[in-house]
């Protein structure tokens, strides 16, 4: 295994990230983070690279999970991309924690701005048609540098976001596992179980051919 790309993606948007990377930089294996690593250990790999969105100003608790397990080449090049939409919080300095008690850390580390798309809360924003060139020159920009294998410090979370999380992210983190109440089936669905397939947190599952959630959720 040469180069690795480990990716938590629930709405796309990092997922697509993950894939035009792996595509750039001269081809990585790209491994969905879904419960307890199997056979995605990377201890062979000479690069290896983190990519998930920023759920409540944080990595995603399934993602802090899962590279808590991983063993990591100790020599190889490691970088993460947080995709996110104003704020991306402590999810840098929570990787680089992880990171730190293997034994290694980060090398390079981006910010990528994206679309919000969490479609139980509110309608998809900035505009795609903004955002989504500003995403690929993005992608363009991080696959060069990681090609490169260039040195980017990780950006830390602010004096003001660091004050504010407990008062504001805490409710959030409290109502998390519930966010699929808004999820729904009617007649259209034809009961192909695609969704039971690529829920990155196993939340869904097929009861009478149709999707049933149960209160495992995992957004931002």
């Amino acid at each position: 295994m040469e180069n690795v790309i480990y990716c938590f993606s629930g709405t796309g948007n990092s997922l697509r990230a993950a894939m035009k990377i792996a595509e750039r930089i001269g081809g990585a294996e790209v491994i969905t983070v879904r419960g307890v690593p199997e056979n995605g250990f990377a201890e062979n790999a000479s690069v290896v690279g983190f990519i998930c969105p920023v759920y409540e100003w944080d990595m995603p608790g399934i993602m802090k999970d899962y590279v808590k397990m991983l063993k990591i080449n100790p020599d190889a090049y490691i970088f993460m991309v947080a995709t996110y939409v104003a704020i991306h919080g402590k999810c840098f300095e929570t990787m680089e924690s992880l990171l730190s008690e293997k034994g290694i850390h980060l090398h390079y580390s981006y910010a990528l701005r994206c679309v919000a798309s969490q479609c139980t809360a509110y309608t998809p924003f900035p505009p795609e048609k903004i955002m989504l060139p500003l995403m690929e020159r993005g992608i363009k920009k991080i696959s060069r540098e990681i090609s490169a294998r260039k040195n980017r410090a990780y950006p830390h979370m602010s004096a003001i976001t660091k004050k504010l999380y407990p008062k504001l992210m805490t409710p959030y983190m409290e109502v998390e596992h519930e966010y699929d109440k808004g999820f729904y089936t009617d007649d259209r669905c034809v009961g192909c179980a695609t969704c039971a397939k690529v829920c990155p947190t196993q939340n869904v599952v097929m009861e009478e051919n149709r999707p049933v959630w149960n209160h495992r959720c995992h957004g931002g």
